[in-house]
């Protein structure tokens, strides 16, 4: 591998790695002078993996880019000097082009540390633990005391508003004419699924 180059090869695993919502990402990379990877190739490793922002279980990683134990990952990680960075910092500063890094400079908000693999797991392993603890500390409940279900909450303007940005977004993705075209598509993506995850009902019109 020429180690002048950057070679990116995204994991698509997690809610933000989606291919249609990777191209605009992808864009980006390609216009600060990467080149993007169709596969991941144990024989021509790439000079960086790109994992989601969010924690993912070890397992799934593993899945993704076929090694069987965490180790065997680690070890073909450090030995090719692959820098495993977040989705998030390759987008930064998107005017740019890419520079190389030394090592002892990629431990930043924005790379990975190769300790980021297990973190999702121990996350969920001490959260395991403390529910157990809780359920056998806690007092028995009575069956007219027993917790009822919260009621089902429909937003439909908040839901309206989405489906008006995927649509968007689906246009300027099927039919792009400018560069940022790609990257408009991406974005009203994103705009709709934060729509619908909101804990309150849009009602204003405006924002006068």
């Amino acid at each position: 591998r020429n180690q002048s180059t950057f070679n990116f090869y995204f994991v698509e695993k997690g809610p933000d790695m989606y291919p249609q919502i990777l191209q605009g990402p992808k864009k980006i990379a390609q216009d600060r002078g990467a080149r993007i990877l169709d596969t991941f190739d144990r024989s021509s490793p790439p000079s960086h993996l790109v994992f989601s922002n969010e924690a993912l279980e070890v397992e799934s990683l593993l899945s993704a880019l076929c090694f069987d134990t965490e180790k065997e990952l680690r070890d073909f990680v450090q030995d090719h000097n692959i820098a495993c960075v977040r989705r998030e910092w390759v987008t930064r500063q998107r005017s740019k082009p890419f520079r190389k890094t030394r090592l002892d400079q990629r431990r930043n908000d924005f790379y990975r540390p190769l300790s980021f693999f297990g973190a999702a797991r121990r996350t969920n392993a001490r959260g395991k633990m403390e529910q157990q603890q809780a359920q056998r500390t806690a007092p028995p409940i009575q069956m007219d005391e027993a917790p009822q279900p919260p009621p089902a909450v429909v937003r439909s303007r908040n839901k309206g508003l989405a489906n008006m940005f995927q649509r968007l977004s689906k246009l300027y993705q099927e039919c792009p004419i400018e560069d940022q075209d790609l990257w408009r598509s991406y974005s009203f993506q994103n705009i709709s699924g934060r729509l619908r995850h909101l804990s309150f009902e849009i009602t204003l019109d405006n924002c006068n």
